[in-house]
């Protein structure tokens, strides 16, 4: 992409893109408060029509979280030691 602009007390990503300056605005930005997920989606369809099959294909990795996620088989740890000391105290 080149160079990038972050701005954290704005929560704001801009950078160029064939040409054009692409702003993203995070959620409780700058921007007035109008849900961003459903701005963006309205202003794509038209736009950027790979952006909106996206986010319509991986929608569910916006939605908020409904309490603790499944059991796996695996678990990810960390082998401590025995007797080993917290390493940040």
């Amino acid at each position: 992409l080149g160079p990038i602009l972050w701005d954290f007390d704005a929560l704001t990503m801009s950078f160029w893109r064939l040409g054009r300056r692409v702003q993203w605005e995070g959620v409780g930005g700058t921007s007035p408060s109008t849900p961003q997920l459903q701005l963006a989606i309205a202003t794509t369809e038209a736009e950027h029509p790979l952006l909106e099959h996206l986010l319509q294909q991986h929608g569910d990795l916006f939605d908020e979280t409904r309490g603790l996620p499944p059991a796996r088989v695996y678990d990810h740890r960390i082998h401590l030691l025995p007797g080993s000391a917290p390493v940040v105290v």
